[in-house]
């Protein structure tokens, strides 16, 4: 069992996130306008879609000084040099097989002291950029928190790799959404878990280019039984 970790300095974390903003102002472009939707304070969870690695260390460096952790799989402590910049940001570890007890902890304290968790529904990276199915881990995070979901999509870091052989900076564009609590159902099964996943993706989509959508395509079968908006009126 991995321990809980000790924050680190905040000269440690000066140093290694202006290196990283300093790589990320050659490889890209970023319009993060948009961020500045976002609450200069937790607790929220960020859900994001994840294309590729590019999109972790943008977001961390874009949301400082805002406190923010994510999920890493666990066999990223077994190199060194990723060990400490994980733990640099606090990365919670996770198995492959999904986020565990442990994980889930981790989680409820960070939220408990303000922090924002970023969460990738769709679990892997999609590489092109398409939106993936949604995993329902993301639901039995926010009912067992009561933390209000945020959905940030990007979109231009899949042309990362052509680009960078090419020597091409590449574009990112990022999308800020409405936060929005889910609603506690008096029997949430599986099939209210998946309904309520469905509904995250879908509020994603709508952040996407039509193309990108993937399964959430077609906006006719959205609904938003399950979701409060923050602000909507009773």
């Amino acid at each position: 069992m991995k321990e809980r970790q000790n924050k680190p300095s905040r000269f440690r974390i000066f140093i290694i996130t202006l290196f990283i903003k300093t790589v990320l102002r050659i490889i890209t472009r970023v319009d993060s306008s948009e961020f500045s939707k976002i609450n200069r304070e937790g607790p929220m969870i960020i859900c994001m879609n994840h294309i590729n690695f590019l999109e972790v260390p943008l977001i961390q460096v874009k949301l400082m000084p805002r406190r923010m952790r994510g999920f890493v799989k666990k066999e990223t402590w077994e190199s060194p040099l990723m060990k400490y910049l994980v733990d640099t940001y606090r990365a919670i570890p996770v198995d492959r097989g999904g986020i565990n007890m442990n994980a889930f902890r981790e989680v409820r304290e960070s939220l408990a002291e303000g922090d924002f968790i970023v969460v990738a529904p769709e679990g892997t990276r999609s590489v092109t950029g398409i939106l993936q199915d949604g995993k329902p881990g993301i639901v039995s995070m926010a009912l067992m928190t009561g933390a209000p979901i945020l959905p940030v999509i990007h979109y231009g870091g899949e042309k990362f790799w052509e680009n960078f052989r090419k020597l091409r900076r590449t574009r990112v564009e990022w999308k800020v959404g409405h936060p929005f609590y889910l609603n506690k159902a008096e029997k949430t099964d599986a099939s209210i878990r998946k309904e309520m996943t469905d509904e995250i993706m879908y509020q994603m989509a709508l952040l996407l280019p039509e193309e990108m959508r993937g399964p959430y395509a077609d906006l006719s079968k959205m609904t938003s039984k399950h979701l409060k908006f923050i602000g909507q009126e009773e």
